[in-house]
């Protein structure tokens, strides 16, 4: 009711209420850990079929590069970016669990791996900047930063940089100066005089291809020129289009999502359920920092990462205080027999 164009915000008025519904069903229907396991099992089922394809597709092409990238299945990951996003989160967020399993089973290996191909072959800078990032996430939290690490990782970087299709290493070495990204510093200049010049609800929700495209357009005769784009950044897509207080929010969905305390540290016995939740925060914050950085160059604040996030974390919050709690019974309850076996002698 207050967007500058209330036609245009009117029509998917329902998306904030139906992941908010998603959210809230997600979290309520895992009521334990082996239901979580189970969850998790057929979320990576889901996503191999994507990865296997990403893989299958890149590796036809002789892992070459093509501007459009791989495209994804019709919806939010048809296109290449936020398909490519959407693995980087499948590959940090598995590697976590399939570390914990027992016995260790190297056939589960091929979802990460061809992942991280699909990422590849995904052409989007963006998401392989967030794959980068999340995997280094992963090495510090598993302090795995030995020389001897250090020196696969080389290896491995130096491998893959040398495979590396010459068309994207340019792509890297142009960022920041190449019309692509020339273009969309405009839209964040832009995004950013928005958000200064309506503080509190933005210029209204889904409005700013059109606010910019009234305003902020520079008609030099290119073709992205003639396009009406988003923000190609979250942040400045909220802050834009739904106000600062909005930002604040979605800032804090980030912290929400991400938990720097351990759980098994303090216990002697923890036990295998913590255990997993254990690496199930770790998978959790490796997927929170992965999503963040491809959010800082797509606009993809309304599409289902952040959400799917929240709810599981929603769910690790509350199993994890569960066992906790068993565990302070369990203590209180050894402790009471321990003392009535002491007042007996």
């Amino acid at each position: 009711m207050n967007s500058l164009y209330p036609h245009i915000s009117s029509k998917d008025i329902t998306t904030p209420f139906i992941f908010a519904l998603e959210v809230l069903f997600l979290s309520n229907c895992v009521k334990n850990v082996k239901q979580l396991q189970l969850l998790m099992i057929i979320f990576f089922l889901c996503i191999f079929k994507m990865s296997f394809f990403g893989a299958r597709v890149w590796a036809t092409r002789g892992f070459g590069f093509t501007d459009w990238g791989i495209q994804g299945p019709p919806g939010f990951f048809q296109n290449s970016g936020e398909y490519s996003l959407l693995m980087a989160l499948c590959t940090v967020m598995s590697i976590p669990l399939i570390l914990y399993m027992k016995p260790k089973t190297k056939l589960y290996w091929i979802l990460p791996v061809t992942a991280a191909m699909a990422v590849m072959g995904a052409s989007s800078r963006g998401g392989q900047l967030a794959l980068l990032v999340g995997l280094i996430y992963l090495l510090l939290a598993y302090r795995k930063i030995s020389f001897k690490n250090l020196a696969y990782v080389a290896v491995f970087v130096t491998i893959a940089w040398a495979l590396f299709p010459e068309e994207q290493k340019a792509r890297f070495q142009t960022a920041g100066s190449d019309q692509t990204s020339t273009t969309r510093i405009d839209y964040w200049e832009a995004g950013i005089e928005m958000a200064k010049d309506y503080p509190i609800l933005g210029v209204g929700f889904r409005s700013f291809p059109e606010h910019y495209h009234r305003y902020f357009k520079v008609s030099d005769g290119s073709y992205l020129s003639t396009r009406r784009e988003v923000a190609h950044n979250s942040l400045i897509e909220v802050a834009s289009t739904l106000g600062i207080p909005a930002l604040i929010l979605y800032v804090w969905f980030h912290f929400s999502v991400f938990s720097s305390r351990s759980l098994v540290k303090k216990h002697k016995d923890p036990g295998p359920e913590l255990e997993f939740l254990e690496s199930f925060r770790v998978a959790l914050n490796a997927s929170v920092l992965t999503y963040f950085v491809g959010a800082i160059f797509m606009s993809i604040t309304f599409y289902p990462y952040i959400y799917f996030l929240l709810a599981l974390a929603i769910i690790k919050m509350r199993l994890s205080r569960d066992r906790e709690r068993e565990i302070k019974v369990q203590k209180g309850a050894f402790s009471g027999s321990a003392k009535a076996k002491a007042k007996a002698v």
